[in-house]
């Protein structure tokens, strides 16, 4: 009996140390959705004549020169 139970808490834990990897995975994938998605919609900006706006652009290269500093 002893035996079973102890099966038993093994197989729940491993149940929930995957149910949390799973969880941070799809937390994960969110975030780099999201940032994906704000990088294209500031590299997708035009002005009126059609031309990219560079605000945005500047503001990326900004943001990635910035994290190179720091690491």
């Amino acid at each position: 009996m002893e035996e079973y139970k102890h099966k038993q808490e093994e197989k729940t834990a491993k149940l929930k140390e995957a149910q949390k990897r799973r969880e941070e995975k799809s937390q994960a994938l969110a975030r780099y959705h999201s940032k994906k998605a704000e990088v294209f919609r500031k590299l997708s900006m035009k002005t009126k004549k059609g031309q990219p706006v560079m605000k945005g652009r500047l503001e990326i290269l900004l943001h990635k020169l910035q994290q190179n500093m720091q690491s």
